[in-house]
C-alpha cells in the first residue's frame, strides 16, 4: 500500500474487496499524520540515499523487500515514500505526537549525519 492509500495492481486487474480494505486503512493512516511535512509529501530520493545505506546494513529483511519490491525510477521513489511513511506511523502508534514525529530531531530523513 501506499502514502497515497492505494495498492498496485498487475495487467490492469479489478480491484479486490482486500485492496478496497488495505486502501482504506491506508487512508485512515495517513488522516492519522496530517498535515504530511514537505520532506514526505515531496519526497526527493537522493537526500535520503545516506540513510538508506545505513538502513541496508542493518536489515536483511529490508534488503530482500527492495529487491522484490522496487525496480528503480518511480517504484523506487514510491517504496522510500511508503517505507518512511510506516515509519511515522509507527511512531504515531507508540504515542509520540505529530509534531514529534516530523521533527527532524526525532528522525534522520533526510539527514545523512543522524539516524532514526
Amino acid at each position: 500500500e501506499d502514502v497515497d492509500g492505494r495498492r498496485g495492481t498487475k495487467g490492469g486487474a479489478k480491484t479486490s474487496g482486500r485492496d478496497l480494505e488495505a486502501a482504506q486503512q491506508s487512508a485512515e493512516k495517513l488522516s492519522k499524520l496530517q498535515p504530511l511535512p514537505t520532506l514526505l509529501s515531496n519526497f526527493d530520493l537522493d537526500t535520503h540515499v545516506g540513510l538508506i545505506q545505513r538502513l541496508f546494513k542493518e536489515d536483511e529483511k529490508l534488503v530482500e523487500m527492495h529487491s522484490r519490491l522496487s525496480s528503480g525510477g518511480e517504484k523506487e521513489v514510491a517504496f522510500w515514500k511508503n517505507y518512511f511513511f510506516h515509519c511515522a506511523y509507527a511512531r504515531y502508534e507508540a504515542g509520540l505526537s505529530i509534531d514529534e514525529i516530523w521533527s527532524s530531531e526525532h528522525h534522520g530523513f533526510g539527514r545523512q549525519g543522524h539516524g532514526s
